[in-house]
């Protein structure tokens, strides 16, 4: 017989909310340090700022001008082992938490602390949310996953990024896949993005954290907790 009583969640986005570092930045200042990878990672720099001009201008979508930065981001990786990119993800959570905002990861303490199912679900690859996730003793993590062949990573990824609407369309299979029973109407969600906007609306209690101002209007709008300052 099905247990009656359901879980109440708690979802946390990465980049901006839970820290104020960002995956992107993290991962270049790594391949940085190494020859091949600094090549790789200067033009996947230099591209990517001269995109920001006609995305300010309007002439670029939103979604596809971030949705570029992660998918161009997993092209540093490619040729790379499991094992020897493990060590740049370890050292890329590491660098990632050390902007961890202290408000919002006691937040998550409260939520563990009442016996509340925590999440960390972001556009961040996998791997590296696994390593984020044991920093903070979160089981559930939901990224983007990283796509292999032959035990090396191909530089693409294995399906799409967890960003936008995908980000309510990965929880919703993640939950589904594992059977567990959990109670949206009275479960949680903290993020900083307008584009996080599908996630937050999952759940009964959303609360906009450190947001721009797209998300920090339609929170007022709707009558939102909003907790931090506005961001960039």
């Amino acid at each position: 017989m099905k247990n009656s009583v359901q879980d109440i969640a708690a979802f946390f986005d990465l980049d901006g909310t839970l820290t104020s570092n960002h995956i992107w930045s993290s991962v270049i200042k790594q391949r940085m340090r190494h020859p091949v990878g600094a090549l790789r990672a200067t033009a996947y720099l230099l591209y990517h700022f001269a995109l920001i001009v006609p995305y300010k201008l309007g002439l670029l979508e939103t979604t596809r001008f971030f949705m570029s930065w992660m998918t161009d981001l997993a092209d540093l990786l490619k040729g790379m082992r499991r094992s020897e990119a493990a060590s740049l993800f370890q050292a890329v959570a590491d660098d990632i938490m050390e902007g961890a905002r202290r408000d919002v990861v006691e937040l998550l303490r409260e939520h563990q602390a009442r016996g509340h199912l925590t999440f960390i679900i972001s556009g961040a690859f996998q791997p590296i949310l696994q390593e984020v996730g044991q920093r903070v003793d979160v089981e559930y993590v939901i990224g983007t996953p990283l796509e292999e062949s032959d035990g090396r990573y191909t530089g693409r990824l294995a399906a799409p990024a967890c960003f936008g609407p995908e980000k309510a369309r990965q929880v919703q299979g993640f939950l589904q896949r594992t059977g567990l029973d959990v109670d949206m109407a009275s479960s949680y969600a903290y993020a900083d993005r307008h584009h996080d906007i599908p996630l937050l609306e999952m759940v009964g209690h959303p609360v906009a954290t450190y947001p721009d101002e797209g998300l920090l209007a339609y929170a007022r709008e709707r009558g939102w907790e909003v907790r931090g300052g506005v961001s960039a």
